[in-house]
């Protein structure tokens, strides 16, 4: 695996690194092709670059409306729900002008929604872009958060899913609750440029050891699955790049 490991002093920096190298690589991406697709990742790292990243929006000169925001798993759950991996992105978008980012949300969980079905609907999400971009990588930049057992959007280790050629997958045995999710596959999160797994917090730092390791295969740790077209880069704090000695 051909990957850069940047390491940050703290995860303040880490997200403030992060949020910047994504804003530049967006603005790279409109010069040359004018639509910006942006994968991003939740969890507390994650959604802590989500936000720096809508706190950017205001201070560049971006037209936002050509850039579209995906999310590489969601818990399915309603959209009012804490839950949520995009309801903190939602909610601080409400506060910033326009112009504002296209956001591709997966569905709310209903009665007359079943996970199937949210899905295959952000499947068809996903494949329309696609469709849009058929000689170019559709994602300039995917953002991942290394779990502790090395899984990264819902793909956990050991789990068939990790082979899965589908765009879109239901998973409903999550081992972290809640336990239905819809998540883009390996297959999919690897269509990007850059691809950019985020760590943080001594908790991750066995997971990364493992994720930089040429012995480790992606069953054992998902994240070996996923690399970028152009380049794959692990940005971690000290803590989870050193151990509890930091």
């Amino acid at each position: 695996m051909d990957v850069q490991l940047r390491v940050l002093p703290d995860a303040q920096q880490l997200v403030d690194a992060v949020a910047a190298g994504v804003v530049s690589s967006i603005v790279g991406e409109l010069e040359s092709y004018g639509r910006a697709d942006v994968v991003l990742t939740g969890g507390g790292v994650g959604t802590a670059v989500a936000l720096r990243l809508v706190d950017l929006i205001p201070q560049t000169l971006v037209d936002w409306t050509n850039v579209h925001l995906w999310w590489g798993d969601e818990r399915f759950v309603p959209y009012a729900s804490a839950d949520r991996n995009d309801l903190p992105v939602v909610s601080a978008l409400r506060d910033i002008p326009p112009p504002r980012p296209t956001l591709h949300r997966v569905g709310e969980s209903s009665i007359d929604f079943p996970l199937a079905d949210a899905s295959s609907a952000y499947q068809t999400d996903i494949e329309d872009m696609f469709a849009l971009k058929p000689d170019r990588p559709p994602f300039v930049v995917v953002l991942l958060g290394l779990g502790p057992d090395g899984h990264v959007a819902s793909i956990f280790p050991g789990r068939p899913s990790i082979e899965s050629s589908m765009t879109c997958l239901p998973v409903s045995d999550s081992p972290k609750p809640p336990a239905n999710r819809v998540s883009m596959s390996l297959a999919t999160l690897r269509k990007a440029c850059q691809v950019w797994i985020l760590a943080s917090g001594t908790e991750k730092h066995q997971a990364l050891e493992r994720l930089m390791s040429d012995e480790t295969h992606p069953t054992d740790i998902p994240a070996r699955g996923v690399q970028g077209i152009d380049s794959t880069i692990v940005w971690a704090d000290t803590q989870a790049a050193y151990g509890a000695s930091q």
